[in-house]
This record gives structure tokens, sequence and C-alpha cells, in this order.
């Protein structure tokens, strides 16, 4: 644990405020990246190339934003929890207790719309690697089958002519 630091009330009040607005900042920015994903998704069921990578370029130039400001949150954080320790060691919650008041719940509401946007980005995710997968396992099945139809094959078939090669359907019973 940290050592405990004091500062006046007025760093303590700077501190928090820059705090509020790094959190609104990410919140803000998570807004904007699930805006991006939901255009990607949309960019890949109507299969535009074009607009695929531009969302792309752009989602990466806002996470490369959040990871910034994340960085800066976490400096004010460790910087926070010298003057406010927790003992669970979850700086946002210490500093949530602090600042909680009966008028003013602003850092608890803020807080809890950046989680909930976080995790709606995830879901965004996940649903953009299911639809990933799915298209890339058809378009390797698309390959077999053009692989499969454009392979002759040199070997003699009945009737004395080179074949082409065709899927042999066969079974193993397993049971017996």
């Amino acid at each position: 644990m940290a050592t405990i630091k004091t500062i006046s009330r007025a760093q303590l009040a700077e501190r928090t405020n820059k705090l509020m607005t790094l959190l609104e900042e990410m919140h803000e920015q998570y807004e904007a990246l699930l805006a991006l994903l939901k255009t990607r998704k949309e960019s890949i069921r109507v299969g535009d190339v074009n607009q695929l990578r531009d969302c792309i370029t752009q989602e990466r130039e806002q996470l490369r934003l959040i990871d910034h400001t994340n960085r800066q949150r976490e400096a004010l954080a460790t910087e926070l929890e010298r003057v406010w320790p927790s003992a669970s060691g979850r700086v946002m919650d210490a500093v949530a207790q602090r600042l909680r008041s009966p008028d003013d719940n602003r850092f608890q509401d803020l807080r809890d719309r950046l989680r909930d946007t976080v995790e709606a980005v995830q879901h965004e995710y996940a649903v953009l690697k299911t639809v990933g997968e799915t298209l890339l396992a058809h378009v390797s099945g698309l390959m077999q089958r053009m692989h499969l139809l454009s392979s002759p094959v040199a070997v003699y078939g009945r009737d004395g002519k080179v074949g082409r090669k065709r899927p042999v359907v066969s079974g193993l019973d397993t049971r017996t």
C-alpha cells in the first residue's frame, strides 16, 4: 500500500475535477468507438470494402485516444490513492465513496454510464468477431468447393477416360 500523501483541499478538488473530466472524455471516446463498430458491422453486411477499411482506420485512432486518456486516468487515480488509500485496492470505489453526497452523485452516475458503454463496446466486438469467423468459414467452404470443381484427377474412370475428382460420400459405423 502506498504512503498517505497530504494535499490541500484546492489541490484535491482540482484533481477530482480532472478525474471527472477524464471520465467524461473516456465516455465520449467509447461512444464514438461504439458508433464506429456499428458502422463497421453494417459495412460488412452490405459488403462495402472501402467503408470497412475507413472504419478500421478510424477505430485504431479512436483506440489510441482511449489508451492515452486511460493512461492519464490511471496516473491521476494512483495519485489520488496516495491521498485516499483504499483497502480493496479499487481506487475508483474509494474516490466514489469520498465524493458521494445526497445531492451529487455525478461521479457515480458517470462511472456507471462509462461502464455500460464499455460493456456495449465489448458486446459489439464479440458480435464482430462472430461475424468475421462466420464469414471466414463461408469463404473457406467456397474455396474448397472451387478447388474440388477445378482439380482434374490424372486417373482413368470406369469408362476409360480421364475424369474429374468427384466427392466421395462414405461413412464409418463407429457403434458396432
